[in-house]
């Protein structure tokens, strides 16, 4: 991770701002994940008023910019931080309610990297839209022209300023109208950029998923941490969602598998489950197979609880009778 001390200026980088809350946090941890798996060599820099939050260190982002010295400053104050710092030539800045979910990023490198271009904007066709979901910036006069243009238009309420004749000080370009974020309505059919809406339990189902293909690359250390954390903020918590709670919840999500064990059969599976959570690496794997089930992820559970098929266990399973 790049730190002031061995920074160097990038040519491109795709930039979030959370100086907000811990949801904010843990949107735009999801948010940088959607970028990753498309600008999978494009830094991500974060500019936030908590620079030594642990989830910053998930393998996702690159930078990690101080705000605690502003932990008020508006989105077009923290990008221009990120500017000023020299880290890119050119740089996105992403809402965190976004969601990249095209792969196709050349056309929207494209209008930024015409000569001249300071920023590039979304264009406006509508109510449905989030005009600030991804906005272009150009390290230049013109660029820091147009964030001190934003930062002051902030202040007074107002959305993103519109450049007006020659008195604007930045020369804009536009976005193709197919990166204007937008509310999935079938999901076999999702815009190049979503919008996510929905309450806290669909950003901790998220933030599942990414644990588990955390889990799942090997990275137990940052799988457990974000899984801890969706934990944490979870109803019922993890402790609560250990081994006692999988059969109950087997029985009910298949109960075709379930179905042909006995009485005695369903006491030795607990007490195999009880024994692999004592003291051994599968039990935490065992809780968050529960927790998948509790966030209504059945197939993800079943694949955590596959990798704990695969395990060895430090002591000997007992052996049914």
């Amino acid at each position: 991770m790049q730190t002031p001390e061995t920074k160097r200026q990038n040519e491109w980088v795709v930039l979030f701002v959370a100086n907000s809350d811990e949801t904010q946090i843990d949107r735009t941890l999801m948010a940088a994940w959607s970028v990753r798996q498309h600008f999978r060599d494009v830094p991500i820099a974060v500019v936030t008023n908590r620079p030594t939050h642990r989830l910053w260190r998930t393998a996702v982002f690159n930078i990690v910019i101080s705000m605690a010295d502003d932990p008020s400053a508006s989105v077009a104050t923290c990008c221009r931080r990120a500017m000023d710092r020299d880290i890119f030539e050119r740089a996105f800045y992403v809402n965190s309610h976004c969601r990249l979910r095209s792969g196709s990023v050349g056309t929207l490198m494209k209008p930024l990297a015409q000569p001249g271009i300071d920023v590039t904007l979304l264009p406006s066709v509508g109510a449905e839209t989030m005009p600030d979901g991804i906005v272009g910036l150009h390290s230049s006069d013109g660029g820091r022209a147009f964030l001190d243009r934003w930062a002051a238009s902030l202040g007074e309420g107002d959305g993103l300023p519109v450049a007006r004749g020659d008195d604007a000080g930045f020369v804009t370009g536009v976005f193709d109208s197919i990166w204007t974020p937008a509310v999935a309505t079938d999901p076999k059919t999702l815009p190049a950029v979503e919008i996510r809406q929905g309450n806290a339990r669909r950003l901790q189902g998220e933030m599942l998923l990414f644990a588990l293909h955390r889990l799942v690359s090997g990275d137990l250390k940052r799988a457990a941490t974000v899984y801890a954390r969706v934990a944490l903020r979870a109803e019922p918590d993890l402790v609560q969602l250990g081994s006692e709670r999988l059969v109950p919840h087997l029985r009910q999500r298949f109960p075709e598998k379930v179905g042909g064990f006995s009485a005695d059969g369903l006491k030795k599976l607990e007490e195999m489950l009880n024994h692999a959570a004592e003291g051994d690496p599968a039990g935490n794997l065992l809780a968050i197979a529960a927790l998948h089930l509790e966030m209504d992820q059945p197939k993800t559970a079943v694949t955590v609880l596959r990798l704990i098929s695969r395990m060895r266990f430090n002591k000997p399973v007992p052996v049914p009778d």
